[in-house]
């Protein structure tokens, strides 16, 4: 049989009605934000980025990461479950999709664990002679990422995790139709500032960040199929928009 696609409420207290994807059953009521409170935590973002003296070291994200899919390991059943309730996938399929949401969580402290900046060769001309040059990896600023429906936990770790492991704040918003699983997620990866949560709609979330920014603001889009985002993000901004591999026009 076909699951239902799941349908949203906005009540009028500014509150979202989640329901089975199934049957419409009530799961839950999660509080809505609007433009002044993505402001805030825009501002709350970019000040944490600022504060250079407070970045979290390597071992200190690391850690992070580790501790939250180890949260996520003794939550399987639970976030799997959560998965059907909300997407309105098959039993049989949710875990699937929770396994590759902790793997990639894991993946993303390996990887910084194990890859760095290079060294650059020098001595190839009289100014390099006796030189050494090379490069380190460094966040690029505040994230905001725009995540889906159709995988509400995985592709939320595909944003969350590298933010988190590169020691970029991010605030990410997920699918209004399917938000528990997100908001789980930066429940847990919330033992360090530079993870929030957006509850508004995507029409919210691109029209805020339309408006210019500040000058010297580094803002990094990240948009997972979500139809709406794109079209309230203007290029003439001084935006990095990101797709799949992290492309910059």
């Amino acid at each position: 049989m076909r699951a239902k696609i799941s349908l949203i409420k906005v009540t009028e207290s500014g509150m979202i009605d989640v329901v089975q994807a199934y049957d419409r059953a009530h799961i839950t009521r999660l509080e809505t934000d609007d433009a002044d409170a993505l402001e805030h935590k825009l501002a709350t973002a970019h000040r944490l980025f600022g504060d250079r003296k407070a970045w979290l070291k390597p071992h200190e994200r690391i850690a992070v990461l580790r501790k939250a899919a180890q949260i996520m390991e003794e939550r399987r059943a639970h976030l799997a479950m959560q998965i059907a309730r909300e997407g309105g996938k098959p039993l049989a399929d949710a875990p699937v999709e929770t396994d590759r949401a902790i793997n990639g969580v894991r993946n993303a402290a390996e990887v910084l664990r194990t890859h760095g900046g290079i060294e650059i060769p020098m001595g190839s001309t009289p100014a390099t002679d006796g030189r050494r040059a090379w490069t380190i990896h460094e966040p690029i600023g505040v994230v905001a990422a725009i995540s889906a429906f159709n995988h509400p936990l995985n592709l939320a770790v595909h944003q969350l995790a590298p933010a988190i492991a590169i020691g970029c704040p991010i605030i990410i918003k997920p699918a209004s139709s399917t938000p528990l699983s997100c908001f789980e997620l930066v429940g847990i990866d919330k033992r360090k500032d530079g993870v929030d949560y957006f509850g508004g709609g995507a029409l919210w979330f691109g029209k805020a960040l339309r408006e210019p920014l500040e000058i010297g603001v580094s803002l990094r889009i990240d948009i997972t199929k979500n139809p709406d985002a794109p079209l309230r993000v203007y290029e003439r901004q001084n935006l990095f928009v990101s797709g799949p591999r992290w492309l910059s026009p």
